[in-house]
């Protein structure tokens, strides 16, 4: 009897053991934003190859954001997508910034993304002793690939886009995160669906 409990001791303590060894499987969601959505703000959405293009029907900003399945309020997590510009004329305003926080509006959103016209990527946590700016090399017509990771236990952000790194504080009021999309400011840029991993 000794025998047998003790070998199903053993076993026990090997299938724990390999199950604490296994990889865990990031969590994965996409966030796809569709041109008959609702709540944006100054925005024209039109279907694009890349996802969605996004153009200020006025002057100003403008942007469009959804409301996630559920919130984002603890753990490491990355948002992928990727962005590039539609202007057509040779001059004009050039950029693009996905967007997320607690609440809807833009001073409750971060934007997080690049300027295209002043070579520029950028986190804007909406307080200017904060902003950050890395300038990079880039044309009026490049891609762009963003990966930005947030740590929302850390309260920081960090952007990587084609081989430019910006980082910088995220502010409590910002989480947990409820709300992600997508802004322009006098353009028209074209987005890809958000990949979110935790």
């Amino acid at each position: 009897m000794k025998t047998n409990a003790l070998k199903t001791l053993l076993t026990s303590c090997a299938v724990l053991t390999l199950l604490m060894t296994m990889p865990v499987q990031a969590q994965e969601s996409v966030v796809t934003i569709k041109r008959d959505a609702k709540g944006g703000h100054n925005v024209e959405l039109a279907e694009h190859e890349m996802g969605i293009e996004i153009k200020n029907k006025d002057k100003g900003d403008g942007l469009i954001v959804t409301e996630l399945k559920e919130p984002i309020s603890s753990g490491v997590v990355t948002f992928k997508l990727s962005y590039q510009s539609t202007m057509t004329q040779p001059k004009g305003y050039r950029n693009g910034m996905i967007l997320m926080g607690s609440k809807r509006g833009a001073g409750n959103l971060v934007a997080v993304g690049t300027l295209i016209g002043g070579r520029a990527h950028v986190i804007n946590v909406r307080d200017k002793k904060l902003l950050k700016n890395v300038k990079a090399e880039m044309k009026n017509d490049t891609k762009f690939d963003a990966v930005i990771t947030v740590d929302i236990d850390a309260k920081t952000i960090k952007l990587d886009v084609n081989g430019t790194t910006v980082e910088n504080q995220l502010p409590s009021k910002f989480l947990p995160i409820k709300f992600v999309g997508y802004s322009v400011a006098n353009t028209s840029t074209a987005f890809s669906p958000i990949t979110i991993s935790k």
